[in-house]
């Protein structure tokens, strides 16, 4: 298909009285891919998924019948064209998300051609404009048999504001943006990359190794880099020994550069002085640069002079804050003549900006780390109070608990967590006494899906064959619904003394109550009109 540009949407292609609610997105950083089904949307509340910071790189789209996945793709990031094929089934149309510019179309083309070789040719090419930053994939509700995400390409300022983040996401891109620098001699020579890719499977956040925590000097070259940084600990330092790894790689032709080193060297600085400062606040870390940026520039004009003083002086104090620092370089940079341009006024500024950028990422952060410990606190004491409720025959407030629970786990909790899979059960349960078997059904099995897949975790008294057995009971009473409903039908019509078929086949034949390989005890073969949490 020929190549499109996607301008802002029109309002036929949203849904603008859904937009007027408050809508919750699953946020794919760079480098990773996240997966979202019909279930994903009707069960857990959860609107799309959403993707930002993306330059040469290409956003990929296989969209199903009833399941859609996202993926960054570029020269470094290797996806599992087949795998992903798998899940959603036979693709109806892929949606190839690029850049104008030369590097993410040449990235394009080798997409293309991947896709070609797996017989895949229903693609759909879009460019987008440098100012739209973010991407989101929503899922109207809706009762076709096959589903019609909506794209939409916006600036950074217009992203949702309710996206859930994967718990160690600051963790891992850390890891990610430092290894574009770090480690890459190691990777030329290795061919080593294993990384887990599919951080968000349709229902749960998926565990990140500590390995991916953690840069890997295991490498004789690695381990010389890391040498060199190990012993900084000032923004400055670490931007400097930065730099020497970069132009010793590019010199000797290991790792030829291009582009503004020195740029890329202080861009990637930022997140090694997060790694080799575990521990430490975004206010201190941000202090600390502050003190040392403004010693380094000599002023030139008076002006400069005069800021530089005031600036220091506001340092000292006490209780300052970086908030408080912001204002005062706002109000400084308002106040300069236009004229004057000064090598002073010039770096700092910019060197100011950039630091204040990085700052704000790591505040955002550390409100969602607090934010999680908050919504792991609320766990304990809203499921005891949810049983009081049931024990009340008090139905309807145990749901409304459950369901928070559901909702908070989804947000705080990665898939191994116990918490999460007794969310699940306890709400499937519960809706399977109201009598909600398909909406109970699709909890119930995820339970089942976690409590099999991660065996050593302690589910107290949940077990593979508990959780089985529930879902098995679950599936008895869909089926009676089902057949007495078709009964019902017929008689209506006039049709008699004709058999039903059941509406829902068996879904445990690929569980094993001893396999341990996490692909293997997947629940996979509910039939369509069965609510698939995966």
């Amino acid at each position: 298909m020929d190549t499109k540009t996607l301008f802002n949407p029109t309002n036929d292609k949203v849904d603008t009285e859904k937009k007027q609610l408050k809508e919750r997105f699953i946020h794919i950083p760079q480098g990773k891919c996240g997966r979202f089904s019909r279930s994903t949307k009707d069960y857990l509340d959860i609107d799309g998924l959403h993707t930002d910071e993306f330059s040469t790189c290409n956003i990929l789209l296989f969209i199903g019948q009833d399941k859609f996945s996202l993926a960054h793709v570029d020269a470094r990031v290797h996806l599992d064209v087949e795998q992903e094929i798998q899940w959603v089934g036979h693709p109806n149309k892929i949606i190839i998300i690029s850049r104008p510019e030369e590097v993410s179309q040449i990235i394009q083309k080798q997409i293309v051609n991947t896709l070609n070789k797996a017989n895949l040719f229903n693609i759909e090419k879009i460019n987008i404009a440098e100012e739209n930053e973010t991407v989101i994939v929503r899922l109207p509700k809706c009762q076709e048999n096959v589903i019609n995400p909506q794209i939409e390409c916006l600036p950074i300022a217009k992203a949702p504001e309710d996206l859930l983040h994967h718990p160690l996401e600051e963790k891992f891109q850390i890891i990610q943006k430092i290894e574009q620098v770090i480690g890459i001699q190691a990777l030329q020579e290795t061919q080593k990359i294993n990384k887990t890719r599919v951080i968000f499977d349709g229902a749960t956040w998926q565990p990140i190794p500590q390995s991916e925590l953690e840069i890997d000097s295991s490498h004789p070259s690695t381990k010389v880099e890391m040498q060199g940084l190990q012993s900084k600990r000032k923004f400055i330092d670490i931007a400097v020994e930065t730099f020497k790894v970069i132009n010793k790689n590019h010199v000797t032709g290991k790792v030829p550069f291009k582009g503004d080193m020195q740029k890329t060297a202080t861009n990637i600085a930022v997140h090694l002085e997060s790694y080799l400062n575990k521990g430490v606040d975004a206010e201190a870390i941000m202090l600390n640069n502050l003190k040392e940026l403004i010693d380094d520039y000599k002023p030139v004009a008076k002006e400069d002079s005069q800021f530089k003083a005031n600036f220091k002086k506001q340092l000292s104090e006490k209780n300052i804050t970086v908030d408080a620092l912001n204002q005062m370089v706002t109000k400084f940079e308002k106040e300069l003549p236009k004229s004057l341009n000064t090598h002073f006024k010039d770096n700092f500024f910019d060197m100011f900006e950039m630091l204040n950028t990085h700052y704000h990422a790591r505040i955002k952060y550390q409100k969602l780390n607090t934010a999680n410990a908050a919504l792991k606190q609320q766990l304990r004491p809203n499921n005891t109070a949810a049983k009081q409720h049931l024990d009340n025959q008090q139905y309807q407030e145990a749901l409304n608990l459950f369901s928070q629970g559901v909702h908070n786990t989804t947000s705080c909790c990665l898939a191994n967590a116990p918490e999460i899979a007794m969310a699940h059960y306890n709400y499937g349960k519960t809706l399977y006494k109201q009598n909600q078997y398909e909406k109970a059904l699709f909890f119930l099995t995820t339970a089942a899906n976690l409590v099999a897949k991660y065996p050593k975790q302690q589910f107290k008294h949940m077990t593979i064959e508990s959780t089985k057995q529930a879902v098995l009971e679950c599936q008895e009473k869909l089926n009676a619904a089902s057949t007495q409903k078709q009964e019902i039908e017929k008689t209506n019509s006039g049709i008699e003394n004709s058999s039903s078929q059941h509406a829902y086949a068996p879904v445990f034949s690929t569980i094993s109550t001893t396999n341990t390989d996490a692909t293997a005890v997947t629940i996979s073969n509910i039939q369509t009109n069965s609510p698939n949490p995966f």
